[in-house]
Formats: C-alpha cells, sequence, structure tokens
C-alpha cells in the first residue's frame, strides 16, 4: 500500500466541514491501524495547504496554487503573496458595425441593444474556450480586456454564441475608430489586465481547474522568466 487519500469538498470556505472531514478521515484510520512504514497520508490540495498544518501529513497537492490562487479563497492568495503565472492573450483580426437590434452568432442569442462594433477573435470551443462564455439573453457572460496601439482600453463583453475557431466581443460604438490592431487579454495575471482565471472561469460557469486543463494544443506556449537549465512543467502562459 503506497498511500490513501481523501479530497475535502471545499476547504477554501468551509472550514466546519474540512475538520469534519478530517476528522472522519483520522477516525477511519485508527480503525485500520497498523499501514507499511512507507505509506503516505494526504488530504490537503492547495485550500487546505494554506488552511492548517493539521492538514499537510506526509504530503500535500498544490494544483490551483502554482498558478498562483487560492481556491475559493481570493483573501489567501494575496495575503500568502502568490501571483498568478497564466495568462492567455489573442487579437482581433474584424471590426463589423451593428445596428441596433442586429443579432450575433448561432442562434441568435444575443441582440445588439444599440449601435455598437463587434470585434472578432480567433478563439473558440476548439482551443479550450468554454462554450458558456458569451453573454445571451439571459446570462452576461465573461468580459475580455481590449487595448489599442494608441491607449485606448475597454472591457469588453463576449457576445453570443462561441463559436469552434472563434468568439465575437462587443467593442461600443468607441471600437470602429480604433482598427483592427487590437489585443484582447482573455485570462489576465495583473489587477490592470483583465478579468483573473477565477474571475474569467466563474463568467463561463466552469471551474478555474476546468478552464486550466481545457486549454488546447493549437493555442501557443510562452514561458517566462525560466531559468534555461529549469524543466517546463506544464504551462506558465498561455499566448
Amino acid at each position: 500500500l503506497a498511500g490513501v487519500m481523501t479530497h475535502f469538498t471545499d476547504a477554501g470556505r468551509d472550514t466546519a466541514s474540512t475538520a469534519h472531514e478530517h476528522d472522519a478521515f483520522l477516525s477511519l484510520m485508527d480503525r485500520v491501524g497498523r499501514l507499511p512504514r512507507d505509506c503516505k497520508l494526504h488530504v490537503a490540495a492547495t485550500a487546505a495547504t494554506v488552511r492548517s498544518t493539521d492538514y499537510h501529513h506526509d504530503l500535500v497537492r498544490i494544483g490551483l496554487g502554482w498558478a498562483g490562487w487560492v481556491p475559493g479563497d481570493p483573501a489567501a492568495s494575496r495575503r500568502l503573496g502568490l501571483k498568478p503565472a497564466v495568462s492567455w492573450t489573442s487579437r482581433v483580426i474584424h471590426i463589423h458595425q451593428l445596428s441596433a437590434g442586429d443579432r450575433v452568432g448561432y442562434g441568435g442569442l444575443w441582440t445588439a441593444p444599440r449601435d455598437t462594433c463587434i470585434g472578432l477573435v480567433p478563439v473558440g470551443y476548439a482551443d479550450g474556450l468554454p462554450p458558456t462564455a458569451g453573454a445571451t439573453a439571459g446570462r452576461p457572460g465573461a468580459r475580455v480586456h481590449v487595448v489599442a496601439p494608441n491607449g485606448w482600453q475597454a472591457e469588453a463583453p463576449i457576445v453570443g454564441a462561441v463559436s469552434m475557431d472563434q468568439i465575437a466581443i462587443d467593442l461600443g460604438p468607441a471600437g470602429r475608430s480604433q482598427g483592427e490592431d487590437l489585443t484582447v487579454t482573455l485570462i489576465g495575471a495583473s489587477d490592470d489586465a483583465g478579468a483573473s482565471l477565477p474571475e474569467f472561469a466563474s463568467a463561463s460557469g466552469v471551474s478555474p481547474h476546468q478552464l486550466l486543463v481545457g486549454i488546447g494544443h493549437r493555442v501557443r506556449r510562452a514561458y517566462r522568466d525560466r531559468p534555461v537549465d529549469q524543466p517546463i512543467s506544464a504551462f506558465a502562459e498561455a499566448v
């Protein structure tokens, strides 16, 4: 027997349930009795690891923590000085003028409430973007951060259905005058550069873990601040 482990249901938010589940695990270990000397006990992922050393046992499982976040506890992320390690950027490849009442995307799930400009971004569900990221009549959807070379910036909602290879973002009436050389940040690694990983995931109706592992092979990876003799982990930045 190499190890015995369990998962906590909500270590980031529910301290009482986490303590209760831990007590149940310890009670089970008492009933099991003697284990092999090299058998490892581990119960803590990122949230429980930072919650209490009582949960550390022989091993801990740092999951979302390596990306700079404590699940369910943004205050702990800041308190520990964790820094977001992942950003995901793209660009606008086309801008199209819409009139109020025009519908966008498959199924016409979003209707322009005013005259506006729509930017097309070459990222879709084939790249791991959640199909639920787009705003519809009954859901606000996720927002991206858009920057023009002249310094113009906007927080633009993803609107309509997420297609296989592209999304539409609402640039507003001012979008037309900015040209198409616009940088789009879907997941930002700083407070002034778009939604954080947890924020974008929440707005899309998925977990941060699901969003991270779903980023597809077509998305180019760029690794930064990595010593040349250090092995590459899963990814440090998706661009």
